[in-house]
């Protein structure tokens, strides 16, 4: 697959009839996921997508605007389920099989960025409901490019998600390089340049494993971007030695 770049165009439309409506940014395999998804969805005020549900994939749901409840439960159910307040700066991580939804019980839309995903290795997971946030997360540095690491575990269907965040002054950056995992980025300001493209707030860029990407801030302000890795490094040898093994057969 290749890298892609797509620019969420806030505010979203919202559904008039459903209430609810989900914009797909992309949906199939990677080099390192036998599955993946990413959609973008506005929830309108009094509602919910669905009840409470689980699955194999894990998810990552991150509130992009306004505010709802997470409902975090052991069933079907919502009754005795927590009850968590999400508001933009903060994300959930959803482990495969957790009982989860989202409702809306303030006055305006919220809008949400999620990412979906499984694969056949598995791992011991060691990383349970959790929320995250990430706005605020960085005290004024000098440094041209700075992280913040909000955390590293095993997963079921990883053998490690990484998150951070980066703060990158003006004239930052990193030069092209390739990694052994899928990474995944929600930019959240400022301006900057990858792919031969200027990357403006609120996209989602996604780089697969084994494509050469670089990243370079050429704005007059300092830009912000959330990060996610995707690491199986079996699965990403596999794919290498399969496709090793296809180069030389179709080169005899």
């Amino acid at each position: 697959m290749s890298c892609w770049i797509h620019k969420i165009d806030l505010p979203l439309q919202e559904d008039v009839k459903g209430k609810w409506k989900p914009y797909s940014i992309y949906k199939g395999e990677t080099k390192i996921l036998d599955f993946l998804s990413c959609h973008v969805s506005i929830l309108s005020p009094g509602h919910s997508p669905h009840l409470p549900h689980s699955h194999e994939e894990e998810e990552i749901l991150i509130v992009l605007d306004g505010e709802a409840e997470l409902v975090i439960s052991e069933n079907e159910s919502i009754e005795d389920a927590n009850i968590h307040k999400m508001t933009r700066g903060y994300f959930v991580y959803y482990p495969a099989w957790q009982f989860h939804t989202l409702r809306n019980t303030s006055n305006s839309p919220v809008t949400y960025l999620m990412f979906k995903w499984r694969n056949s290795e598995k791992y011991n997971n060691e990383l349970s409901t959790t929320i995250f946030k990430y706005e605020d997360s960085f005290n004024e540095s000098n440094k041209l490019f700075v992280t913040k690491r909000l955390f590293e575990y095993n997963t079921l269907h990883l053998e490690k998600l990484h998150c951070h965040l980066t703060s990158m002054k003006p004239g930052g950056g990193y030069k092209p390089h390739k990694d052994k995992h899928d990474v995944a980025i929600l930019t959240l300001s400022g301006k900057i340049k990858t792919l031969g493209k200027v990357v403006e707030p609120y996209s989602v860029i996604f780089y697969p494993a084994g494509k050469k990407h670089g990243l370079r801030n050429i704005h007059d302000e300092r830009a912000f971007y959330l990060v996610f890795e995707f690491h199986c490094s079996n699965k990403y040898q596999h794919n290498k030695f399969i496709k090793f093994l296809i180069k030389n057969i179709i080169n005899r």
